[in-house]
């Protein structure tokens, strides 16, 4: 595990994304659906709201206002790729371990703002050992 993802954590809604269901197939007007052979995996939605870049000097400042900076969000997704699993705290399914389900593309900050940004969704899977 490597690390918790606690950006944004005041604005942030965790929403989980309708499960993928098989397609009907047709038999002769006759529409049937298979029973999925894996388990079902969850998937998260977190939108961040209120994030922000932040400089010093010509170096993206990556320790000034730690959950919300920009930065920061960037060198965790570095570091944990789509491949390694940190902790997410849910707001009814408590602490949880989660992946990347995307590559994080934090949206550039907006004109006249001192680095604000737009809110931006970063998807993540839920990551059960025990499937």
């Amino acid at each position: 595990m490597s690390g918790t993802f606690d950006f944004a954590d005041r604005s942030r809604v965790l929403v989980e994304m309708a499960p993928d269901t098989g397609s009907p197939v047709n038999f002769n007007g006759w529409e049937f659906t298979a029973r999925p052979n894996v388990p079902y995996r969850r998937k998260f939605t977190a939108t961040l709201t209120g994030m922000k870049w932040y400089q010093s000097g010509a170096t993206l400042d990556v320790t000034t206002n730690p959950k919300y900076n920009i930065g920061r969000l960037l060198d965790f997704y570095r570091a944990n790729q789509m491949w390694d699993v940190f902790a997410v705290n849910h707001e009814y399914l408590g602490s949880i371990l989660c992946r990347f389900a995307a590559p994080v593309n934090p949206p550039k900050a907006l004109p006249d703002s001192n680095g604000k940004t737009e809110p931006f969704e970063v998807s993540l899977i839920h990551y059960n050992p025990a499937y």
